[in-house]
């Protein structure tokens, strides 16, 4: 059977860090600790996103969401998914529903162009 001690917890009380008790570590700890950013949701959605590069680059959105394979839409496909990951406008999976993709198509297009796909909600 696993004994608990107390000793262990006077030691953590002297560990922690003095100006956040949360934190079980000094200031050299805190400092390794990767900084993120927090970037909030865009307020357009994947529809306004489209209509926007579609009327930059004089196209339709249907052409954009089409199943056409034509290469000079893959780099406006690559704009419009790129930017709506990082403003946090949809997931991977729903960029590619709405582009009427298959979700890993869209995946292996994004790695194909070094573009990390971002998990979030």
């Amino acid at each position: 059977m696993l004994e608990v001690s107390d000793e262990n917890d006077d030691d953590v009380e002297h560990e922690t860090h003095p100006d956040d008790s949360r934190i079980i570590g000094g200031d050299q700890f805190v400092q390794q600790i990767p900084f993120i950013t927090y970037r909030p949701r865009s307020p357009l959605t994947l529809e306004q996103l489209a209509h926007k590069l579609c009327q930059q680059h004089n196209i339709s959105v249907d052409i954009l969401c089409s199943p056409s394979r034509a290469r000079n839409l893959t780099p406006l496909r690559l704009e419009f998914t790129r930017q709506a990951i990082e403003q946090r406008i949809g997931t991977s999976t729903q960029i590619a529903h709405f582009l009427h993709r298959d979700p890993s198509t869209l995946t292996k297009l994004l790695e194909r162009h070094s573009i990390k796909p971002s998990k979030f909600t």
